[in-house]
């Protein structure tokens, strides 16, 4: 959840350690990249994608049940 402006709000603590975890497992920049979101809801979904943007990556959201998502990031 992103409360206020997203540069000096609140952003959910969810949604930056996912940011973290990507950036530590992948060892290079989000710039540029293409990102699934698959399944999540919006409280986390909004500021996940607002993060995602400020890295400079596109982000994608698909739902579980989509049958194709391989599709989707090719």
């Amino acid at each position: 959840m992103i409360r206020s402006n997203a540069q000096d709000g609140f952003i959910s603590p969810t949604a930056t350690g996912i940011i973290e975890l990507i950036e530590q497992i992948d060892q290079s920049s989000l710039e540029g990249k293409n990102v699934l979101i698959v399944g999540a809801d919006a409280s986390l979904e909004a500021p996940l994608q607002c993060l995602l943007q400020r890295k400079g990556a596109v982000s994608l959201v698909s739902p579980w049940q989509s049958q194709q998502l391989q599709n989707k990031v090719e």
